[in-house]
């Protein structure tokens, strides 16, 4: 595993063998998976930091 500066982990998640986190990055949920993980948003006001968020998961959740 490598982890990169200013990456922030939460408590208590798994995370696999054969991971990169990219610098700047937050992990929020267990990684299953081998491969490279990266995640970095700008600060905004967090009221609005969570509209975007979950507009984001259903762009993704589109392309499925």
């Amino acid at each position: 595993m490598q982890i990169g500066g200013g990456v922030g982990i939460a408590g208590h998640l798994t995370i696999a063998d054969d991971v990169v986190v990219t610098g700047v990055s937050l992990v929020s949920a267990s990684i299953k998976h081998a491969g490279s993980y990266s995640s970095v948003m700008p600060a905004v006001e967090t009221r609005c930091g969570g509209r975007m968020v979950a507009r984001l998961r259903r762009l993704d959740a589109k392309e499925r």
